[in-house]
């Protein structure tokens, strides 16, 4: 299952990638463009939760996406091939 759903998001990462090279650079993505990609990345949350390790990995690697935990401050350190940083606590529930 989480083999396909890959397949099928790098067709959909190839489709958008040619799509944005036809777009101007410094043209912004329109509503409906932006309500597109967020319906077509709905379940992605659920379908990460559910891969395996592995398959998680592929997946963050093929979106430029790093992450990495602190157990020290429990936090995750979220780096998007960009020159900025997320920083994210994770655990203890009150």
């Amino acid at each position: 299952m989480v083999g396909t759903w890959i397949s099928e998001v790098e067709r959909e990462r190839q489709k958008l990638q040619r799509q944005l090279n036809v777009r101007p650079k410094n043209q912004s993505m329109t509503t409906a463009e932006i309500r597109d990609l967020v319906e077509q990345l709905r379940d992605i949350v659920g379908v990460l939760a559910n891969a395996s390790p592995a398959d998680r990995r592929a997946v963050y690697d093929e979106l430029g996406v790093s992450l990495t935990y602190h157990p020290e401050t429990k936090s995750i350190e979220v780096g998007a091939g960009a020159p900025h940083v997320l920083r994210v606590g994770v655990g203890g529930g009150t």
